[in-house]
């Protein structure tokens, strides 16, 4: 049972969480690597479940595709999380990867909007020779030519945002993140974000986290203007690439670069799902 709410020692369970010990990773064998071979092995997987992409990654438990394998199990998470409003999406998401409340279109559209991405290729930013090394990034390859045979599977168009950052030591980086234009439309008038049904998405509870900054800090020169103020600065991108996404919301997503398509099974940068379904973690 989670504790009483006037009594919750959060170190103490945090300290017995992290002691479970977790089951080492399954073999699997699909491949990983940015290559024509990589890629034709996990089409030829697919193939053999008849590109039931959902049946073909997770017949194997506890492997790298499996969902909720970044976390610990439900029941052990639930003394630290139990009284959560939405600890039963946090449940869902574990067991299950986030879910698109997404709405359908027709066969031909879709395969009208696949020959057109094929076509057109990524944003211009991705041939930046300085942006390669964003690029090189490990998402799950496949074939190209499988894509259609993929039950509502779509291409979506990559991207390279590149922002001002700081490092540890505070000086100012250019940091460079690789996006899905989940928003960019094929033929048909249609993308996974413009099929995304809004009112279905949770709310996003982090989008304003700078006013609540720039309003604490104020607060805190008022009360004590004599004294240095400290802020801590925190790196999302690792914490969001640990969340999967359903197979199904996976494949609407899929994106191609050098001949190879690659299918992003964790959050993707572009989504708009994602940041609500992230900030509910």
């Amino acid at each position: 049972e989670p504790p009483e709410a006037h009594y919750f020692d959060i170190p103490t369970t945090i300290k017995n969480i992290r002691s479970c010990p977790q089951a080492p990773m399954a073999p699997t064998p699909w491949r990983f690597e940015r290559t024509i071979e990589a890629a034709s092995t996990n089409s030829n997987i697919l193939k053999k479940f008849d590109f039931e992409i959902q049946k073909a990654t997770q017949h194997i438990t506890n492997s790298l595709l499996s969902y909720g394998s970044e976390f610990k199990p439900p029941h052990v998470l639930y003394p630290l999380l139990g009284r959560h409003p939405d600890f039963e999406t946090i449940i869902s998401i574990i067991h299950q990867g986030v879910k698109y409340p997404v709405s359908g279109i027709s066969e031909q559209e879709r395969l009208k909007d696949i020959g057109f991405m094929l076509n057109r290729g990524n944003h211009p930013s991705t041939l930046v020779p300085e942006n390669a090394t964003a690029l090189h990034k490990a998402f799950f390859p496949i074939l190209p030519d499988s894509i259609k045979d993929i039950l509502d599977a779509c291409v979506t168009p990559l991207g390279v945002v590149c922002q001002w950052s700081i490092n540890e030591l505070g000086q100012r980086i250019m940091k460079r993140r690789v996006t899905h234009d989940c928003t960019f439309p094929g033929p048909s008038g249609y993308s996974c974000n413009l099929r995304i049904q809004t009112e279905l998405l949770k709310d996003c509870r982090y989008g304003h986290a700078l006013l609540r900054f720039i309003h604490g800090i104020h607060d805190i020169r008022h009360h004590h203007p004599g004294q240095k103020i400290f802020m801590n600065k925190t790196n999302m991108d690792a914490a969001y690439r640990r969340i999967h996404t359903n197979m199904q919301a996976a494949v609407l997503a899929i994106t191609v670069l050098d001949g190879i398509a690659f299918l992003l099974t964790r959050l993707p940068f572009g989504s708009s799902p994602a940041p609500p379904y992230f900030s509910v973690v």
